[in-house]
C-alpha cells in the first residue's frame, strides 16, 4: 500500500459526498488504497484532525472537496495566509 494513508476506513456505502468519492474512486482502486469518507463535509476541523493523526513524515493524502471549501479546509490546517487559496 502507498504512502497515501494505508488505515483509512472502509467506504460506507452511505452516498455523502457522492461527487469527491466518484472523483477519488478510480485513483484509489488503482492504487489499492480505500476511500475515507468519515469526515462530514462542513466538519473543516475534523479534516484538519484526520490530516494531522493520519499523515506520518514522508507521507501524504489526496483529499477532493468542493473547491469553494479549500480555503476554508487550508484555515483549518493552520496554513498562515490562507486566504490566498481562494
Amino acid at each position: 500500500m502507498s504512502s497515501l494513508n494505508p488505515s483509512l476506513h472502509p467506504l460506507s456505502g452511505l452516498l455523502k459526498m457522492r461527487h469527491p468519492r466518484d472523483t477519488m474512486l478510480p485513483l484509489a482502486k488503482a492504487l489499492g488504497l480505500v476511500l475515507d469518507q468519515s469526515v462530514d463535509k462542513y466538519d473543516y476541523d475534523g479534516f484538519a484532525r484526520l490530516v494531522q493523526r493520519s499523515i506520518k513524515p514522508g507521507g501524504g493524502m489526496v483529499a477532493a472537496w468542493q473547491h469553494k471549501d479549500i480555503p476554508t479546509l487550508v484555515k483549518a490546517l493552520g496554513v498562515p495566509n490562507w486566504q490566498d487559496f481562494s
